[in-house]
């Protein structure tokens, strides 16, 4: 995660929070011997980095069944689930194939 603290250019944004959240937000900062500010920024970037992660894993699929519509390719539940259930037991195998 990068360090929004250290960067130069950081943007003042305000946010207006319930009192009650407010409260539970200065709570956990004092029990962490952090700023509020700390903990909203690595709430922020978690949240973002999240997001950017979902948004990425969710082009791949789009992606991958594009290429199954086009290919017909794939490898079946009950194949994944053998080549995992080797691996759990320590036995490297190569994945299976891709087949039509």
């Amino acid at each position: 995660m990068q360090n929004a603290v250290s960067n130069a250019r950081q943007k003042p944004v305000s946010v207006k929070l319930a009192p009650a959240l407010k409260a539970r937000l200065d709570a956990v900062a004092a029990a962490d011997d952090r700023t509020p500010h700390a903990i909203m920024l690595a709430a922020i970037e978690g949240y973002v980095e999240q997001k950017e992660y979902d948004n990425d894993l969710r082009a791949a699929t789009i992606a991958a069944c594009e290429e199954y519509d086009l290919t017909g390719f794939h490898v079946t539940h009950e194949e994944m689930e053998a080549w995992i259930a080797e691996l759990v037991a320590g036995r490297y195998t190569d994945p299976p194939k891709c087949h039509k």
